[in-house]
């Protein structure tokens, strides 16, 4: 087959890959529900098509209920307006974070810290011990915003006892790298340790 034959079968072949990923999905592969999740996601970012991302929210939830755990993760940022709502999304961030995925457990803890939205606008659900909770769990795998909150929540006695001895321990150990760097060293600073920061 010629390069110029390749390409005037693109479109035909995409189509014929489209199908024999959704007869694998359908056949329980999660990874093959999560590549079609991937394409009606990426499509829906070039279109804005709504149609495209309930595709993608679809595709998204069938891996995740097949236990894959990305999807879980996708499915969070694309589907929870449209299957399932608060609970749905509750359940998938817990998946993800069992797994180890540690932007699930970031969700459950911001979640938790600034309430879940409820039936209506003015009732949320706030729990403040699971908040940091998850935020350790993040922290713990790296993510520096977890770690950040997770000073604060130590320092005000947010869900749990004020233990400053530890809020300074993670706020100093922010101080020296990454990007909540400055909101670390003026965390520090407010716990009236000299300013550190050579910038």
């Amino acid at each position: 087959m010629s390069m110029q034959d390749e390409r005037d079968s693109g479109p035909s072949c995409l189509g014929r890959q489209q199908a024999l990923l959704e007869e694998s999905c359908f056949a329980g592969h999660a990874r093959s529900c999560d590549a079609l999740g991937t394409y009606w996601r990426d499509r829906a970012e070039y279109s804005d098509d709504f149609d495209d991302r309930r595709q993608a929210a679809c595709y998204y939830r069938l891996a995740c209920d097949d236990g894959f755990a990305e999807s879980c993760l996708a499915y969070l940022s694309v589907g929870s307006a449209f299957l399932g709502g608060q609970k749905r999304s509750q359940v998938y961030a817990e998946r993800a974070c069992e797994d180890g995925l540690a932007a699930g457990c970031e969700f459950l803890a911001f979640h938790w810290e600034h309430g879940w939205q409820l039936f209506s606008v003015r009732e949320k659900r706030v729990d403040l011990v699971k908040a940091r909770e998850y935020y350790s769990r993040a922290c713990e795998a790296g993510f520096e915003r977890s770690c950040y909150r997770l000073g604060i929540m130590w320092r005000d006695g947010q869900g749990g006892p004020v233990d400053l001895a530890k809020a300074r321990q993670y706020f100093e150990r922010l101080c020296s790298y990454g990007k909540s760097r400055s909101q670390a060293c003026e965390a520090l600073v407010e716990l009236g340790v000299p300013n550190t920061d050579p910038i």
